[in-house]
């Protein structure tokens, strides 16, 4: 009957209905008042119930990299629907699934040799998790179950996955429920704790690492786990060349697993169709999800080394382990053609140029507050300073990264800000991700509209 509707009173009937949603990470009156009722999307842009179009600067949530509209991604879940809509994994296969699988390893880092799919990619962290653990186990290491992951982070909303994220604001209510999990520090040469300008800063945070093995005992460490570049949590923070090859190291010395966490960097976000190809790490487990369907379908997957994979084989093991809706046929055949778009239109390549020219008009912005613009391909982050010489954040209560995402998608165009992972010791965030297929002039909009909304809230912070 909507359908029959004028565009107002379809409005108003949506509207009416939000109360009956529980919205993620929102307050319910924030959300009823201002959340928007998208109708369709197509590119980068995408249209709410009353016809009014957006520039999705975030990609949906870093997710959609191919951007809105595929129709190849579209046929192709339309013709698995009809074809086999559902398979459970624990006792038979589908063809997406092992097509898939191969597409997967064939981009992957060399040594690893078997993926478990999923649907999300907190859950393919909390798989992580556990497969070092029983990895751990078969290998006569029964005291190794902890988990090292780093203070600015974010591995997703459940408990284990939450116990290992360092983010102040997203772990505080549940802090009795999480796991004591340590941490060490993100490789963040912005506000180094060492010496900005030192050559050796990357080997200073790696060697904090090795520090805090030593201090809780490497006997009862499974994995340690980053995010090749930090993502929300602390608005692309690349580390230093040097960091991840020394991490690498340290993680072999102690025979402790490393899990690149590639949720938002895989599938060509950063201008390498996984971030730690950056420096050549080969991880031994690797959780990937997001971009792998570029957001078409629910499904994550985590790679797994040889060793891994040869201890479970050798002992016969079966990892206790199971999701109902891992590797979906339908999800699988929308990432089999969201790879094949990857790869066919050269979009890794495409996020290395079109990244570099975002950066480099926003180090162009002259407005006091910008201190750091900093990321690799299409994720790139800015840090807002109250003074751009002493790095001095802003203060809790000033929330400019909120306000200045405000702005902005009052003028159009979505992004994400606020606080980061250590809202204290940190400025405030902002983060632009838009679908790898952005223009220039989509670009220069994004840049136009930051510019004019920082100047919109900037008064009431200097």
């Amino acid at each position: 009957m909507i359908g029959f509707l004028e565009k107002d009173a379809k409005s108003s009937l949506s509207d009416g209905r939000k109360n009956l949603i529980w919205p993620h990470m929102e307050t319910f009156r924030n959300y009823e008042e201002k959340a928007l009722i998208i109708v369709k999307a197509d590119g980068c842009t995408y249209s709410d119930i009353n016809g009014r179009e957006y520039l999705d600067g975030i990609s949906g949530v870093a997710n959609v990299n191919a951007g809105y509209g595929r129709k190849e991604i579209a046929n192709a879940v339309k013709n698995q629907v009809d074809i086999l809509p559902f398979n459970f994994s624990s006792y038979s296969a589908s063809i997406p699934s092992l097509e898939l699988a191969e597409k997967l390893i064939n981009i992957l880092p060399g040594n690893m040799s078997r993926i478990f799919f999923g649907t999300g990619g907190a859950e393919a962290n909390e798989t992580a998790f556990k497969l070092a653990r029983q990895y751990q186990c078969l290998r006569g290491e029964k005291g190794r179950y902890r988990i090292i992951s780093r203070r600015i982070s974010y591995h997703g909303g459940t408990i284990g996955a939450m116990s290992a994220t360092g983010f102040v604001a997203r772990r505080h209510p549940f802090e009795p429920l999480l796991l004591n999990f340590p941490k060490t520090d993100a490789a963040y040469t912005y506000r180094c704790s060492y010496n900005h300008n030192h050559s050796d800063c990357g080997l200073e945070y790696a060697r904090d690492l090795e520090r805090v093995i030593k201090l809780e005992g490497a006997d009862s460490i499974s994995a340690f786990i980053a995010e090749p570049i930090v993502g929300f949590a602390g608005a692309a923070i690349v580390p230093p060349p040097e960091y991840f090859p020394l991490v690498r190291e340290i993680c072999d010395k102690y025979d402790i697993l490393l899990i690149s966490d590639e949720i938002i960097t895989g599938f060509a976000r950063t201008g390498k169709m996984f971030a730690s190809e950056h420096w050549n790490l080969k991880p031994d487990i690797l959780t990937m999800g997001k971009g792998i369907t570029s957001g078409y379908s629910p499904l994550s997957a985590v790679a797994v080394c040889d060793k891994v994979v040869d201890e479970f084989s050798e002992s016969e093991s079966v990892f206790m382990h199971g999701i109902t809706y891992g590797a979906h046929p339908v999800s699988c055949a929308a990432g089999i053609s969201a790879v094949d778009i990857y790869r066919k239109e050269n979009l890794a390549e495409r996020s290395v140029r079109q990244g570099e020219y975002l950066r480099r008009h926003l180090k162009d912005l002259d407005n006091g507050i910008i201190g750091d613009v900093r990321g690799l391909g299409l994720l790139t982050g800015i840090e807002f300073v109250k003074n751009t010489e002493t790095k001095e954040p802003f203060k809790m209560d000033e929330q400019v990264g909120k306000l200045v995402t405000s702005k902005a998608m009052d003028k159009g165009v979505k992004l994400f800000g606020g606080k980061g992972g250590e809202p204290e010791f940190m400025g405030d965030l902002l983060i632009v991700c838009p679908p790898l297929t952005v223009t220039e002039e989509q670009l220069d909009t994004i840049v136009g509209v930051i510019d004019d909304s920082i100047k919109d809230v900037k008064s009431s912070f200097i």
